[in-house]
């Protein structure tokens, strides 16, 4: 960690390791990827906490998920709530019975 936060690079780690890294506040991270980020979709977890707050002090996120809206719509809104707060705040969990089309009024 000291040598990654000093050279940059790309540093590739585990949710579980993440939830134990302590980052300097002085570190600016250029990008976020989130493999399998359906698992960051339940806000009361660590591993969703610890996603939100490094993906908010970052320039850029990627969120990578074949499953993001698998079973109820209100995990669909936290996964877009660490992206786009904003639009997230606008999907109702009655949306996912309206399908694909409710998506247009986003």
């Amino acid at each position: 960690m000291r040598a990654w936060t000093h050279r940059g690079g790309v540093a590739v780690t585990t949710y579980e390791t993440l939830r134990h890294l302590s980052l300097p506040d002085e570190v600016d991270i250029g990008m976020l990827v989130v493999d399998e980020a359906h698992f960051a979709k339940n806000p009361a977890a660590t591993r969703t906490k610890t996603v939100r707050a490094l993906a908010t002090r970052t320039n850029r996120v990627l969120f990578l998920t074949g499953t993001p809206m698998e079973n109820r719509v209100e995990e669909f809104r936290t996964l877009v709530g660490h992206l786009q707060p904003g639009i997230a705040a606008r999907i109702d969990a009655v949306d996912g019975l309206l399908g694909p089309a409710a998506s247009g009024r986003l």
